[in-house]
């Protein structure tokens, strides 16, 4: 063998070595012929839930905020007025627990479970009640102890006012029209708060104050102002 052909025969077998661990390389599959590359996870994106919807769910469980708070910010001392339970059907159980000594505070929910809380709800609504007879002697004959403690389901109204342009939600207004106490002017929503090993959503008032808010999973949808397309919404009244 002379050299010339040695050399053709190293060459030739040097290119089948680079060709075959080109192919591997490119992680060709043998058994499918296909590239094995992991494709990228997709991920997905709820649809933001507005106030009436999230009000609608039966059972969700909401807190609306005291008028008098040790601060603006949103806290484990946010004080808090109403318990709210929906029923659906634009209805909610309302548990009066604002006006008197040792009102609940957010950091009084942690641990509970919902029922817990409505039992909570139900010990200071009582205390609530006695409260309101000690201050108006007339109440007891309006509203009884077990309405109080017990209540049962009534209506609430949302309403949005738009900008200018009438196309674009600047406020929502949320009331029980049975319950003293509970008309907001909600401003914005509210981001979500981790406090302790519980998170909340919900909205803010005017000046930024904590509004209403209910308690969320990790990847629940962002809670929005309902805008002039919602169905049934009232608009600018």
């Amino acid at each position: 063998m002379n050299n010339t052909t040695m050399r053709v025969k190293i060459c030739a077998a040097a290119t089948t070595i680079i060709t075959a661990l080109t192919l591997t390389a490119c992680g060709t599959n043998a058994a499918t012929n296909q590239p094995s590359s992991t494709p990228t996870a997709t991920v997905e994106t709820k649809k933001p839930q507005s106030l009436s919807q999230a009000l609608s769910q039966k059972g969700r469980m909401w807190f609306i905020a005291s008028e008098h708070q040790p601060n603006d910010m949103f806290g484990k001392d946010t004080q808090i007025a109403y318990v709210l339970v929906s029923d659906g059907d634009d209805k909610v159980l309302a548990y009066d627990t604002g006006c008197v000594e040792g009102r609940i505070s957010v950091k009084d929910l942690k641990g509970l479970s919902q029922d817990e809380i409505v039992e909570l709800a139900k010990k200071q609504a009582e205390k609530e009640y006695a409260h309101d007879i000690q201050a108006d002697s007339s109440y007891g004959a309006r509203v009884s102890l077990d309405d109080a403690v017990n209540p049962k389901p009534i209506p609430y109204e949302l309403s949005i006012e738009t900008d200018n342009t009438g196309n674009v939600t600047e406020g929502e207004r949320f009331i029980i029209k049975e319950r003293y106490g509970t008309g907001l002017q909600l401003a914005a929503p509210m981001r979500a708060t981790l406090i302790y090993d519980m998170l909340f959503a919900g909205f803010l008032e005017d000046g930024g104050r904590p509004g209403m808010f209910t308690m969320i999973e990790k990847g629940d949808p962002e809670l929005v102002m309902d805008q002039p397309d919602t169905p049934g919404i009232k608009i600018d009244d």
